[in-house]
C-alpha cells in the first residue's frame, strides 16, 4: 500500500491485520486502576511514589502495565 501525504512524495506502508495481542488493553491509567482495584487515587499516586506500584509517564499521564496491576491484586489478595 503507497500512502500520498505530501504531494510528489509517496512511502509504502506494509499493511498487516491486527492480532489479538494488537487489541489486547496493556496499560491503565491511573484512573481506571483506582476503578479496578477500588482504592482512592491519591492511594495509589502514593503507591507509585514510594515505587510499590510500577507506573510509566507519557506526557502529564502515568500508565500502569497490566502485568503489574495482576502482580499488586495478588500480592494484596495473599496478604
Amino acid at each position: 500500500m503507497t500512502v500520498n501525504s505530501v504531494p510528489g512524495m509517496s512511502v509504502d506502508v506494509k499493511a498487516r491485520p491486527a492480532t489479538q495481542q494488537d487489541l489486547e488493553v496493556r496499560f491503565l491509567r491511573v484512573s481506571q486502576f483506582s476503578r479496578v482495584t477500588n482504592m482512592p487515587q491519591p492511594t495509589v499516586f502514593r503507591f507509585i511514589q514510594t515505587g510499590e506500584l510500577k507506573a510509566y509517564r507519557r506526557g502529564r499521564s502515568l500508565f500502569i502495565p497490566v502485568e503489574e496491576v495482576d502482580r499488586f491484586i495478588a500480592a494484596e489478595s495473599a496478604a
